[in-house]
């Protein structure tokens, strides 16, 4: 399940991509502008109502805000990995280029006895 979090910041961005400000809206599901804002700021907690009213009114599945993003965490995750099993490897040939190098530079400048 989505955090409170989560849930308001998938709202606040439904809200901007039909590009309605939060007066506009607010209007729309019955709420002041300032109790709106609050609402989605988070500073004071939905109602089941309120969410019922901003999941119609912004066209959002209830399912959208319970389904948790565990499978994208996970891609992410491997993603992540990958990368950083590529710089890994990255790292460790310029080493040995380097050590290449250094070993013909001492083999050059053998020490005169």
């Amino acid at each position: 399940m989505k955090t409170e979090k989560e849930i308001l910041g998938i709202i606040r961005k439904k809200r901007i991509s039909k590009s309605l400000s939060q007066n506009e809206f607010s209007e729309q599901i019955g709420l002041s502008q300032s109790a709106y804002s609050k609402l989605e700021n988070g500073t004071t907690s939905l109602t089941i109502q309120q969410l019922n009213a901003i999941l119609i009114a912004l066209d959002i599945p209830q399912e959208e805000l319970f389904v948790s993003d565990d499978l994208e965490k996970r891609k992410n995750f491997r993603n992540l990995l990958k990368m950083s099993e590529e710089l890994i490897e990255f790292k460790e040939n310029k080493i040995k280029n380097l050590e290449v190098e250094l070993e013909k530079l001492r083999n050059k400048k053998a020490p005169l006895d």
